[in-house]
């Protein structure tokens, strides 16, 4: 709704008779973000002359801008708000200068001119004239209603706001296409299946009556494995809501960047710059969401810090009670603390299948797809590392550049990371610029210290810190000559590396361009300590190995990318007896997880180790009581070994359907090579009905 000029200029003549500084720094903040978003506001006191400055780590056009705000407009106000920067060492390149009276060309001119000759950088004057125009146009109408206290600026109505927010969802879901290189045209849709409520059973769903679920449960979990495809999905889901003209608005959100935020979630959404450039307020958004005109599609309730979670949690429990009109999809990986949503629809992205995959590869656009497929489907561990669609898409740019292809997680992410460090795009800036070649060492640096605060997303601050600490170790090993600039390693990181910068509230923090990557960077920072460790032969540091890492699960990832890494065959590590000491470590502390990763690095390659945990195995399947033979038989599948074939194959030819379908349930998915290396000849003597 449009604000009549006569009544802004009366207004801000109010504003600056009664003094209200603080106000008019508020709204001159919030329409110079308009022009140029990369503007972070300062401490409303002692702001040394600015009180809004460029965001350390956005580095859009790399132009370095200073906001000042006035409510007199005089040369000595310029003028010394200049000086106040200058006498700090700041160096800028435009003072953006806001101020609420009228100032004449002939006068900005003349400003301009001193500044330059004197300051050595350039000079913007808004004043009463350009702020008015600004608020006039009609998605800055909540500006005029919030800080001008226009009563005129009524609130519009529900379909009016249902556009607004349709242009944030539009625009949202672009910029998340854009930062996951989603691309229409290749995707296919993945394989969703519904747990039905009343029986131990799934049913399989299409994108479509993906959507008509969410709209009848309105609270859906949607699940997958690391790499499954949740993001994806969810992108598609919110691409085929939109579709819809009468359908519910879908928004999509990171729970990860708003819980570090700390602010609640409507508020949180009304100061990102989608909603601002509209004029959605928090109010317009609780109307929405009220009516059940939006669809919350919360991605990453696994990537929520642990600091965060409890506050995100008890925030978005009342939010979703004080809201049963409106849906909430939260995408998470298994997690110790569940969604906070009451009897929940629970849709699963189900591993690849073959048609899929190959599907997959032939949108890829390959000149020789029909190899690739052929590689992949003759590899074993390739062929199920590969249906799951994070690691697929890998394997295809590695084919795509002609490199080999590894047969793990792990030797796939490393050749990525190598791939983008070697690009012509990125090699000379990373080994010439501000990392002096160390790039990889921070990178490790960082997923360490996000693992180890249990967060996908780091602040400002924090990040600096990190930075400083690696590049002083750096520093004292000899690898570097200087001290780097920080903001300079952040920057050059993010431009030619694997992290991606945050806008919105949270401006100024970063995450990596998938939790994957993290992972194998803090896999990396794993690697490192474990040797160190080991080497000491200090078992006050093994326990504390135990309790920081081996029973900590947000270092369940990183511990597979270093099992991987261990393993002999792989290629990367020659020496076993780093393995069997990590197996042994972990098996007081996760008989299961100790399973898990005996697999990876390896089994035939442990020694104790192996004899450890399989003794370990068979002693709990001794047990009568149930929980514990079930217990035993679970580690044991989790080998993959076919060591237990003496008890398997009783049970695989049990005339009991019920005991047979049982094992195949008890650990999914279910470890074929734990039947030997001849199981596809077992399984196709089978009858159909088993």
């Amino acid at each position: 709704m449009t604000v009549h000029r006569t009544e802004i200029e009366l207004a801000l003549e109010v504003m600056v008779r009664n003094q209200r500084g603080i106000d008019f720094q508020h709204l001159a903040t919030q329409l110079a973000t308009q022009t140029y978003p990369s503007l972070v506001p300062t401490e409303w006191f002692h702001d040394g002359g600015e009180d809004a400055i460029t965001a350390p780590i956005i580095g859009d056009d790399r132009v370095k801008r200073s906001l000042a705000c006035s409510l007199t407009g005089t040369w000595d106000k310029v003028s010394k708000d200049c000086e106040r920067i200058a006498s700090r060492g700041v160096t800028i390149d435009l003072l953006i200068f806001f101020t609420a009276v009228a100032v004449t060309n002939i006068q900005i001119e003349n400003w301009r001119k001193q500044v330059r000759e004197k300051y050595k950088h350039d000079l913007d004057v808004v004043g009463k004239v350009r702020i008015v125009s600004s608020l006039e146009r009609p998605e800055n109408a909540w500006l005029c209603r919030d800080y001008l206290g226009l009563t005129s600026a009524d609130e519009p109505d529900l379909e009016t706001l249902r556009q607004r927010v349709r242009k944030v969802a539009v625009a949202t879901l672009s910029n998340w296409k854009a930062d996951y290189g989603f691309d229409p045209q290749r995707q296919i849709e993945l394989t969703l299946t519904l747990k039905e409520p009343a029986q131990d059973q799934r049913r399989f769903l299409t994108l479509q009556s993906c959507c008509d679920n969410i709209r009848r449960a309105r609270k859906v979990i949607l699940t997958g494995v690391p790499g499954a495809g949740k993001t994806v999905t969810l992108l598609q889901i919110a691409e085929k809501l939109l579709e819809e003209s009468e359908t519910p608005i879908p928004l999509v959100v990171s729970l990860a960047e708003w819980a570090d935020s700390n602010l609640a979630l409507l508020n949180f959404l009304a100061q990102r710059p989608s909603c601002q450039a509209v004029g959605l307020s928090e109010s317009d958004l609780s109307r929405l969401v009220t009516a059940g005109r939006l669809i919350f599609l919360l991605n990453g309730w696994n990537e929520v810090s642990d600091v965060a979670t409890e506050h995100a949690f008890r925030s978005l429990r009342g939010l979703i009670a004080d809201c049963p009109a409106t849906a909430f999809v939260i995408a998470t990986r298994e997690t110790a603390v569940t969604p906070p949503l009451t009897n929940p629809a629970n849709i699963h992205i189900e591993r690849l299948e073959t048609h899929q995959r190959r599907a997959i590869i032939h949108k890829a656009d390959l000149s020789g797809p029909a190899t690739l497929i052929q590689t992949i489907e003759h590899q074993p561990a390739l062929e199920e590392i590969t249906r799951i669609p994070l690691f697929l898409s890998g394997v295809i740019k590695l084919a795509r550049q002609g490199k080999n292809i590894p047969g793990s997680k792990y030797g796939i992410l490393r050749e990525l990371v190598d791939s983008t460090e070697s690009h012509p795009d990125h090699k000379a800036a990373l080994f010439g610029g501000p990392c002096k070649g160390q790039h990889k060492s921070y990178l490790v640096q960082i997923a360490a210290s996000m693992c180890s605060n249990g967060t996908t997303t780091v602040g400002s601050q924090e990040l600096l810190s990190s930075i400083g600490a690696c590049s002083k170790n750096l520093l004292g090993e000899g690898l570097i000559g200087s001290m780097p600039d920080a903001r300079s390693v952040v920057a050059s990181l993010i431009s030619h590396h694997l992290l991606v910068s945050l806008d919105g509230p949270t401006q100024g923090s970063i995450r990596f361009a998938h939790q994957q990557f993290q992972e194998w960077f803090a896999g990396e920072w794993l690697y490192l300590r474990f040797v160190g460790i080991f080497n000491a032969h200090d078992q006050n540091a093994v326990l504390d190995f135990q309790k920081q890492i081996l029973n900590n699960p947000f270092w369940e990832e990183p511990l597979k990318f270093l099992a991987e890494r261990l393993n002999p065959s792989s290629g990367f590590e020659s020496r076993s007896d780093y393995a069997d000491h990590l197996i042994r470590w972990l098996i007081p502390v996760d008989l299961i997880f100790a399973a898990q990763l005996a697999r990876l690095v390896g089994w035939r390659t442990l020694t104790k180790g192996r004899n450890e945990l399989a003794a370990a195995a068979r002693s709990l399947y001794a047990r009568t009581e149930p929980v514990s033979k079930q217990f035993g038989l679970v580690v044991m599948l989790a080998t993959g070994s076919p060591d237990f074939l003496d008890i398997f194959e009783p049970l695989i030819e049990n005339e009991n359907d019920q005991i047979r379908l049982a094992f195949y349930s008890a650990l999914e998915p279910f470890p074929l090579s734990c039947l030997g290396d001849d199981w596809h000849v077992k399984l196709s003597r089978w009858c159909v009905s088993r």
